[in-house]
């Protein structure tokens, strides 16, 4: 039994431990089983975030990529106000947003030209934003100041007046100039001051034919008490043209134009944008060249009489360049790809023996012994501060006195302030093509409208109200007294009129009252769509036999043109204004003073009253004389016709119908006495014109003008809205005044001469620009511009000779090219730009920025960084740029 016991418990002892053994091994192989699964999780959670992780750089370097779409996109329109767009990229998609007001937040951007670019990328779940912000401003304008003190170096040649010169035969020899062709030459140039008596002939241009024959020369006269520019031709022998000395050791830039065809085939003379002088039917034989050169002239083929000092800057043009195209490219020179050059020659090289064509045709000129020299530009400024802050960064690479700075830019809070930012900002460009294109355009106020295939058009400019009208008014005098059919007090006018355009539409105007003594008002039209039109004649008809009898202050769209007299009591029609030589010359200020009598075979004198008119000094001018009465034959005539002490000589009619006859015309200073100008003249045995029955008649009348005059000036007084009386602009070819009024809607006022404003309030929107200068002399409470939020509230100024800002509010842009800009107890609000060598801030408060070429002088003034208007959009906008520090990601 023992024994049996104990083999049943030794085999159930060995039992246990079988199942030991197996549980174990189970238990361990769960284990095992469950970390491997962990693992397995691990490992796969590893794996996923790997893949995120390459997915979101992948997706990061999407929305970079698109964020660099959106940047093309942006340069391309140069605007932000775009649509957004979405693209399919490497299994991800971006799409780029454009918000010229807010951040990616929705909080409003710090400053109005500030736009944001925005980038959002995904590529399955991964998503990556990225922004930065862009303006429409170049670097310099997002500084509270910017100036550059040195200016621009300038490469030109030296010639040593005895050798040296610049080989341009090719120009001569390839056709594109020809005869009877339009042209344009210029040239900057600096004589080295040299007195040669045997200088006539310095030369500063020459074409030649084979045998030394003379085609064009252009040069400068040297001989002592001279320096006059001559011009010769084989038609017209050597012409000096001005009284001025240009042997003064400065630059100056000579432009000559010939347009064949008008006047003569005029020649005429700028220079530094002025006109000098003209010469008549000048005909070069370019058919006939075969030689040409800068700095000498050939001599039987052999160089000879060269040019002593510096030149830069030549250009041939196939036609005639207006004033105001000449004075547009002294600023601004060509490119070299603009439609009518022959030759354009920027002596940028500095070095070498050629200086090359810049357009396509290719005429490089060939240096002979002449040598390069470096010029650094002679308008240098500093900067000054005496009071005030500027809060934002500055820029100046001259010296610095008394700044006071208090500012960062790129912020919109301001505090800290850095002097000499890097990297540095170059400065920017401004595009003025859109301002001086237009008013370039705009007709002067005289009788010269537009030139249209060598035709010239002539008449007066006058305004178009906004409903398409001209008004008219005349002061007839008490004693007119005509009675066709038992009317009493009869007399008519009529007018033609055509389009300023040059092109052949023409309107005839009429009308008539029986009435006398006081201002009569009337209207013609209708011409809807047109702000200005042109006058060719007026002509009246009435009871004018007596010198008093006459329409006074005949005023039609806006222009006075005084007193119309005709002749006779019968009805006839008689011509009182022609553009082809009537009875005005159309400047400004002047007036007209007419006398008549029945006399003959004797002296007869008598006086002119002026009346308030030159009230001041003992001189006057003398624009025009004009004659009328029996003067059509050869013993019939007005002889020493003496006015203000000046005898005129003899002066003979056309006819005997009392049609006025221009009998002199110029500029003539001369006495006068008090209000009064003395006359006397002698007449002849045989005048014997008897208008309305009366014997012997003749009559002589004097255009006198300020000693100093305007021309073709114009002056406002009564507010208007831009958009419904000028919808085309307000296009003045004369100085304009705007005096005390308010001006509203949108649109342009330009001038081509001096535009000045007297305490008005001008909406936002407008585009003010001058050929020559602005002044704004406004009191505290006038405003220029709503504000700086959008170009459409801001006002925009361009000045080319200079910008003057007295007192009142200023908010927009302010570009001036010309040499001087002054501001003071202004408020400006904007962007000012000038490229003048002298700045004036003083007294006045900028919010914005300050950009200068030369520098600026700040006295008790404060600059403050701030909003500018954005120009993203428009045609005289500056360089696009990116805001340093304003990428983002998130």
């Amino acid at each position: 039994m023992n024994n049996l016991f104990k083999i049943t418990k030794s085999l159930k002892n060995n039992s246990n431990e079988g199942f030991i053994l197996l549980g174990s091994t189970i238990a361990l192989f769960i284990i095992l089983s469950v970390f491997s699964i962990f693992l397995i999780r691990v490992v796969v959670k590893e794996n996923q975030i790997s893949s995120y992780n390459i997915a979101d750089i992948r997706t990061r370097n999407l929305s970079q990529s698109g964020l660099d779409h959106g940047i093309q996109l942006f340069k391309t329109a140069n605007s932000p106000y775009l649509t957004p767009t979405t693209n399919n990229f490497n299994n991800g998609q971006y799409t780029i947003t454009f918000d010229p007001s807010n951040s990616e937040n929705g909080n409003p951007l710090p400053y109005s030209h500030f736009a944001m670019i925005k980038s959002s990328a995904s590529i399955n779940d991964a998503i990556r934003n990225t922004r930065l912000f862009v303006s429409s401003y170049p670097d310099a304008f997002n500084l509270a100041f910017f100036g550059n003190r040195t200016g621009v170096q300038i490469d030109a040649l030296s010639f040593n007046g005895s050798s040296n010169y610049l080989s341009l035969n090719s120009l001569a020899t390839d056709g594109l100039l020809t005869n009877n062709m339009a042209f344009t030459f210029t040239f900057w140039f600096l004589a080295d001051g040299t007195i040669e008596s045997n200088k006539h002939n310095s030369m500063i241009f020459s074409m030649h034919s084979s045998d030394g024959g003379n085609i064009i020369r252009i040069g400068l006269d040297r001989r002592a008490n001279n320096g006059k520019i001559f011009y010769s031709d084989q038609s017209t022998g050597d012409v000096s043209i001005g009284s001025g000395n240009w042997n003064d050791q400065s630059w100056h830039q000579i432009a000559i134009t010939r347009s064949p065809g008008s006047g003569g085939q005029l020649l005429t003379l700028y220079i530094d944008g002025g006109v000098v002088g003209s010469v008549s039917n000048a005909n070069p034989d370019f058919n006939s060249a075969t030689l040409a050169s800068i700095a000498m002239e050939y001599d039987n083929t052999n160089p000879t009489d060269h040019w002593a000092g510096k030149i830069d800057e030549a250009v041939i043009w196939n036609y005639k360049l207006t004033q105001q195209e000449i004075q547009s490219y002294m600023n601004t020179p060509p490119e070299g790809n603009e439609s009518g050059l022959v030759g354009y020659w920027n002596f940028n090289e500095g070095s070498g023996n050629t200086t090359f064509d810049q357009t396509e045709n290719g005429h490089n000129a060939i240096i002979n012994s002449a040598t390069w020299v470096n010029i650094i530009d002679p308008n240098i400024g500093s900067f000054s501060q005496s009071g005030g802050t500027i809060n934002g960064d500055i820029y100046y690479n001259g010296n610095i006195s008394g700044a006071n700075l208090n500012g960062t830019a790129y912020t919109s809070t301001g505090s800290g302030g850095i002097q000499h930012p890097s990297p540095l900002p170059d400065f920017p460009i401004a595009n003025t093509t859109y301002f001086n294109s237009i008013l370039s355009s705009i007709s002067p106020i005289s009788e010269t409208v537009v030139e249209e295939n060598d035709e010239t058009v002539l008449g007066k400019i006058v305004t178009v109200n906004n409903d398409g009208r001209v008004y008219a008014s005349v002061n007839p005098h008490p004693w007119i007294g005509y009675r066709p059919s038992g009317a009493s007090y009869w007399w008519q006018i009529r007018v033609e009129f055509q389009k300023v355009d040059g092109t052949n539409n023409y309107w005839n105007k009429s009308y008539g009252e029986n009435s006398n003594n006081g201002n009569k008002y009337f209207s013609w039209g209708t011409w809807s769509g047109y702000s200005q039109i042109l006058i060719k004649n007026i002509y009246i008809r009435g009871d004018f036999s007596h010198s008093y009898e006459r329409l006074r202050n005949v005023t039609i769209g806006g222009h006075n043109f005084g007193s119309m007299l005709g002749y006779g009591d019968n009805g006839t029609w008689h011509l009182e204004y022609s553009s082809g030589g009537g009875s005005e010359s159309n400047c400004s200020g002047c007036i007209t003073k007419s006398h008549g009598e029945n006399k003959k075979n004797q002296t007869r004198s008598w006086s002119y009253n002026l009346g308030n008119s030159f009230n001041t000094g003992n001189k006057v001018n003398i624009k025009n004389i004009w004659v009328r009465g029996d003067l059509d034959n050869g013993n019939e005539y007005l002889n020493n016709v003496t006015i203000g002490g000046f005898n005129f000589g003899r002066m003979d009619g056309n006819c005997d119908c009392g049609t006025w006859y221009k009998g002199w015309s110029g500029t003539k200073t001369v006495n006068k006495s008090g209000t009064t100008v003395n006359a006397s003249a002698f007449i002849s045995n045989d005048v014997h014109y008897t208008p309305g029955g009366t014997g012997n008649w003749w009559a002589i009348k004097v255009e006198f003008a300020p000693t100093e005059i305007e021309s073709g000036s114009l002056e406002i007084t009564n507010s208007f809205n831009l958009n419904n009386s000028y919808p085309n602009g307000l296009l003045h070819g004369e100085d304009l005044s705007l005096n005390g009024i308010n001006i509203t809607g949108s649109g342009k006022i330009f001038a081509t001469g001096d535009i000045t404003i007297t305490n008005c309030n001008i909406d936002g929107g407008i585009e003010i620009a001058s050929s020559k200068s602005i002044t704004i002399n406004n009191n505290a409470s006038k405003s220029l511009g709503s504000n700086v939020n959008s170009i459409s509230n801001s006002i925009v100024i361009y000045a080319k000779n200079g910008v003057s800002i007295s007192g009142g509010k200023v908010r927009g842009l302010i570009i001036n090219e010309g040499t001087n800009l002054n501001i003071s107890e202004a408020t400006i609000n904007g962007a000012v730009y000038t490229t003048s060598t002298t700045t004036n801030i003083s007294g006045s408060t900028v919010t914005g920025s300050v950009v200068s070429k030369y520098g600026v002088n700040l006295s008790n003034s404060t600059i403050n960084k701030g909003a500018l208007p954005p120009t993203y959009d428009v045609s005289y906008g500056f360089g696009n740029m990116i805001i340093p520090g304003s990428y983002k990601e998130y």
